[in-house]
């Protein structure tokens, strides 16, 4: 670890261990979605089923009817 490094690691070891531990936690969890290692991945996708959720769905007889107007004052 070069010099400079060193002193980053440092500094950023005294700031933290001053937050109070909800903070800490935070930062923690920030640290881990900004790992190199962990980016740009996602789950991989399974394949859609056409009709899964057929007739759990519906739309009111009256949806394409005008809105009322309604007055501002």
């Amino acid at each position: 670890m070069n010099s400079a490094l060193k002193d980053e690691v440092s500094e950023l070891t005294e700031m933290f261990s001053e937050l109070e531990p909800q903070a800490r936690t935070i930062i923690i969890d920030l640290m881990k979605l900004l790992r190199p290692d962990k980016q740009n991945q996602s789950k991989p996708k399974g394949k859609r089923i056409a009709g899964l959720h057929q007739g759990q769905g519906w739309i009111s007889d009256d949806f394409n009817d005008e809105l009322p107007l309604v007055k501002i004052l």
